[in-house]
């Protein structure tokens, strides 16, 4: 049984990961150019960046872990 390439097995990872990505700049730009800063928009945008960079950490943990089990086979 012949392996499937690396893109075959994390495609749709591959697909998540970079609409996390794209999420995150989009907050991370959205930061920048709010013109109100208060406190709740703050904690706000604190919140989403907190919960985008530990999605993004999981897909990529995700994709390593797979990509590990495979050469340990």
């Amino acid at each position: 049984m012949k392996p499937k390439p690396f893109l075959g097995r994390n495609l749709a990872d591959i697909g998540i990961l970079v609409l996390l990505v794209i999420a995150a700049s989009a907050v991370f730009v959205g930061e920048i150019v709010s013109v109100r800063s208060g406190p709740l928009d703050s904690t706000l945008f604190k919140a989403l960046e907190f919960g985008l960079s530990i999605a993004i950490g999981w897909v990529s943990q995700r994709i390593a872990a797979r990509e590990e089990f495979q050469r340990s086979l």
